[in-house]
């Protein structure tokens, strides 16, 4: 996703300006916009997801999950997460709002003879990613923590410009200096 912002063009997922159009076409072909993108996806999708947990005996999981939880939301995947007799599942939901639906109907909820637990789905970035994400939201945390810092001394020198400070002509102030 790029947009352009005054003269120059902007990617938003990498968060970097290029000057011209053609530069910003070849790095949106490139590895590390690709890999951004890839992560943004993946973020979006655990954002509207839900994690299922005590899936046991049943021999078509998936469809089970999906006739329960399609009364929240349009749902966009079910998938059993690692082996089947582990009992665990991801719910994946066409938009965010239909998994807080899911989460805000109880933590623990039953159907057709299942107790399911209904957690809320955490991205957890690997390898790579992992260092992708902690450095992009690093320069997040510092870009946030120089906009604050200003806006405190913005309201800091502020105040200050509004006290009204003794000076040399004021009559009557001694500063108590000795020539």
């Amino acid at each position: 996703m790029s947009e352009k912002v005054g003269e120059h063009f902007y990617c938003v997922f990498c968060d970097l300006k290029f000057h011209s159009q053609a530069d910003l076409n070849m790095h949106c072909n490139g590895k590390k916009h690709k890999n951004h993108e890839r992560i943004k996806e993946e973020q979006d999708a655990a954002a509207a997801s839900v994690l299922v947990r005590f899936v046991r005996d049943c021999n078509n999981k998936e469809q089970l999950l999906a006739s329960y939880f399609c009364k929240f939301g349009l749902l966009a995947k079910v998938s059993i997460l690692g082996p089947a007799a582990h009992g665990v599942a991801k719910v994946q939901f066409a938009q965010p709002k239909f998994a807080e639906k899911a989460l805000a109907a109880g933590k623990f909820q039953k159907y057709r003879g299942h107790a399911l637990k209904v957690c809320k789905f955490e991205y957890k970035p690997y390898g790579g990613d992992a260092l992708r994400v902690a450095a992009k939201e690093e320069k997040q945390n510092q870009k946030t923590t120089l906009e604050d810092l200003h806006n405190r001394v913005t309201l800091i020198l502020g105040k200050e410009n509004s006290v009204s400070r003794p000076t040399l002509e004021s009559p009557g102030v001694s500063l108590g200096l000795r020539l």
